[in-house]
């Protein structure tokens, strides 16, 4: 995930029951929070700022 210019929220993903029963567990580079949301199988994260050529690298596997 490359930061946008005046791009602000969180990165939502959907994450379909058949590959995550249980929702997802995140691996990310750098600090996050998270929260999931069973009923609309929402996962959202939110990242700090990175410094300008910063790049977030995600992971979500199954929980």
């Amino acid at each position: 995930m490359d930061d946008k210019p005046g791009v602000t929220g969180t990165t939502d993903l959907y994450l379909p029951p058949g590959d995550f029963p249980n929702g997802g567990k995140v691996t990310l580079n750098s600090r996050y929070t998270s929260s999931w949301n069973a009923t609309t199988r929402i996962l959202s994260v939110t990242v700090p700022k990175l410094p300008a050529g910063g790049v977030h690298d995600l992971d979500v596997v199954p929980a």
